[in-house]
């Protein structure tokens, strides 16, 4: 397994996408085949704090599809590590949707990792 782990990036809007130059490097060797993403909340607020999601795969940033979606139960009370997996997919870029965030407007989140095998 390989984990391309990104530094924090404290507001994306709506949709933190996991790109820059991780995702150059990914489309300079192909696709990766992804299996989950996991990020760190931010810690001791509420702002950007992603309770509801919809996590989505593309090759070509126009064609997306859908590899995850659902809730973060607890996670404003406990701002741990999620976790979301899926079933193993190649593609070059990850993009994850703020269905819902407990305040504000922007996805916050101190930490992210994304594991392909």
């Amino acid at each position: 397994h390989g984990r391309a782990h990104r530094p924090a990036h404290p507001h994306c809007g709506n949709a933190c996408t996991h790109t820059d130059a991780e995702a150059q490097q990914h489309a300079a060797h192909g696709h990766r085949l992804y299996h989950q993403e996991q990020h760190l909340p931010p810690q001791g607020k509420r702002d950007g704090v992603v309770t509801h999601y919809t996590l989505w795969v593309s090759n070509d940033w126009s064609n997306w599809h859908k590899v995850a979606s659902g809730e973060f139960s607890n996670i404003v009370n406990n701002p741990i590590w999620p976790t979301i997996r899926f079933a193993p997919i190649k593609a070059k870029i990850l993009r994850l949707d703020a269905e819902r965030l407990a305040e504000g407007e922007r996805i916050g989140y101190d930490d992210i990792e994304v594991v392909t095998e």
